[in-house]
């Protein structure tokens, strides 16, 4: 009680350079602000003398905010009822997003740090684990090799051309639906699964043809370097650059918001023009590795 007293007489205090009594009139801010109990009808707190003004009333409130630095309710002056303004939902949307782009990136580091240390294993020493390499003959990896890599390498050149294309169009609804739902998807989906079944075939075929991948013929352990060099470049010019693009795309989207228009013809941010550059030198990797695996360059039967 003695804490709402004096709540009451710094709200009154801060009022008084406009002349505008915290307690005058059937709609006094005692009322107004509700967490007050000092007055718990309205009427007990009326005195004579003129009612207060919305400007003055509204002076109270904005004092009492700049007093006790907490949220003020916003009044409405027609009807004097309280409404505490919610937290917007784009909050919500935002932190779920970021925690769903902090899980990717978990599960990206997890996957290289599977895949490193799967390769540098059977590179360095005997092939491991044995029980999964030696689970298929040498026909069954080649297979699964064939299909994997088909769609890995597919992928990757089939997607890089058409994300120039959606970039050669200029057009804005093209543009936000490629980078705000393709890029990503399609990693996570179909590239990794398709590289971690192209990657584990081939150790195991090189395990039973040839003892293990150290022992392998050079053609093969090249074709191995040449795809850490392919996850490196992938990693510093795709990965990094996938949220880049889709906030710029964002920025793109807030900047025509009032466009009427979604075909419409729009200018293309520099970071998607960097991504046309970068795939195409990951497209290069992808040929000159399979030319490395079909041609087997100093290698005779």
């Amino acid at each position: 009680m003695a804490k709402d007293i004096i709540t009451a007489l710094l709200i009154a205090i801060s009022c008084s350079s406009r002349n505008s009594c915290c307690i005058r009139g059937g709609l006094s801010l005692v009322s107004a602000f509700s967490y007050s109990t000092m007055c718990p009808s309205p009427l007990q707190c009326q005195r004579a003398g003129p009612p207060i003004s919305s400007r003055s009333y509204l002076h109270c409130a904005d004092s009492y905010s700049s007093v006790f630095k907490r949220q003020t309710p916003i009044i409405s002056r027609s009807n004097s009822r309280v409404a505490v303004a919610s937290s917007p939902p784009e909050r919500q949307h935002n932190t779920s997003k970021d925690i769903s782009t902090t899980k990717r990136k978990i599960s990206l580091h997890v996957w290289i740090a599977l895949m490193s240390a799967f390769i540098i294993t059977n590179a360095r020493f005997q092939p491991y684990p044995e029980s999964l390499l030696y689970a298929l003959s040498s026909r069954q990896w080649a297979f699964v090799h064939a299909v994997c890599s088909m769609i890995f390498s597919g992928t990757i050149i089939l997607s890089a051309l058409m994300e120039y294309l959606v970039i050669a169009s200029g057009k804005e609804s093209v543009i936000k639906f490629w980078f705000l739902s393709v890029p990503a998807q399609l990693d996570e989906r179909v590239v990794l699964p398709a590289l971690a079944g192209a990657v584990v075939s081939g150790v195991g075929q090189a395990a039973i043809n040839y003892g293990s991948l150290a022992t392998s013929p050079k053609h093969i352990v090249g074709a191995f370097h040449l795809l850490l060099t392919f996850g490196l470049w992938w990693g510093i010019t795709d990965v990094t650059t996938q949220r880049k693009a889709v906030e710029a795309v964002q920025q793109m989207k807030e900047d025509e918001r009032d466009s009427s228009n979604d075909d419409s013809i729009v200018e293309i941010p520099k970071v998607l023009k960097m991504r046309v550059s970068g795939n195409i030198v990951s497209c290069i990797l992808v040929v000159v590795m399979y030319a490395l695996m079909v041609l087997k360059p100093g290698f005779s039967i």
